[in-house]
């Protein structure tokens, strides 16, 4: 970078003499703007070039120190690299759980390290691939699991397709997710329509994937919800949103974009309308 630099000075003095700029103040001036121009687009460049690459370092600098590291990145060099990896909780002390979502809707990556073994997950929306390595052989187990959606579930392509009408109708909304084990998510489903139609937002509700069928029947029957509350979420976009940790949750959309922030927990109706109100807000 230094040599562009240096070329790109002696060139540029030389242009603005040919160009009649006599003081070398000026052209000096000139020549390092001109440089430095030269500079910032072939960084630019170069970070383009490298973006998968750094991605992949990132990769190896969060996931390093496993189980069969060499086996396992061989693996992940031929999926999609997530630039971000979180980890949550484990079953106990001893196993690490790491997340990533992809670039690609719906599809995310897990990983469990425990022992002397190491478990990737690339999940989709129509199927899971589980590859397994286990020291000190580390020779590659792996399980292809196809992902049965029931009927009338709420799905990837029904995501797509809320979030696209919003893009046309330039609207904002809540998804909003309860389940008949948690009474104030009960509770809340009613609240949250409510708040909705004062606000002006759209609100969709979806149930949660496993909840017990015959209490799913009983709460319906008590609460007089329309089978539209009763449709389960078996979108990957949203579930790895953490939406699964606590219910109630709510996941807010606008402009056909997903807001970043997952919204848990039960809120007092007048709470709930100042938190949405800050939330639409900030997105503006």
């Amino acid at each position: 970078m230094i040599s562009v630099f240096s070329t790109e000075l002696i060139l540029s003095v030389n242009v603005w003499e040919r160009c009649g700029i006599r003081n070398m103040k000026m052209k000096r001036f000139l020549s390092v703007l001109v440089a430095s121009f030269t500079l910032t687009v072939a960084l630019a460049g170069s970070k383009s070039q490298s973006k998968e690459q750094n991605a992949l370092t990132n990769t190896e600098g969060t996931l390093s120190h496993i189980p069969c590291e060499s086996a396992f990145f061989k693996t992940l060099e031929g999926w999609e690299v997530p630039a971000k990896w979180s980890e949550t909780p484990g079953s106990d002390m001893s196993e690490r759980v790491m997340h990533a979502t992809t670039k690609s809707p719906g599809v995310s990556l897990d990983v469990k390290v425990k022992n002397k073994r190491t478990i990737a997950y690339r999940n989709a929306p129509d199927s899971v691939i589980e590859v397994s390595w286990s020291e000190p052989a580390c020779v590659a187990s792996i399980a292809y699991v196809p992902h049965h959606v029931p009927q009338n579930a709420f799905t990837d392509a029904d995501l797509k397709k809320l979030l696209a009408q919003s893009a046309r109708h330039h609207s904002s909304g809540i998804i909003y997710f309860w389940s008949p084990h948690m009474n104030y998510s009960v509770t809340g489903v009613k609240e949250m329509k409510k708040i909705a139609h004062d606000m002006h937002l759209e609100v969709t509700f979806l149930l949660d994937p496993k909840a017990a069928l015959n209490l799913n029947k009983q709460v319906q029957r008590e609460q007089n919800f329309p089978n539209a509350y009763m449709r389960t979420v078996e979108s990957r976009e949203l579930l790895d949103r953490h939406i699964m940790l606590h219910f109630p949750s709510m996941v807010l959309y606008s402009n056909g974009k997903l807001m970043s922030h997952w919204l848990p927990g039960y809120k007092q109706p007048a709470q709930a309308r100042n938190i949405l109100k800050g939330e639409f807000y900030a997105a503006k």
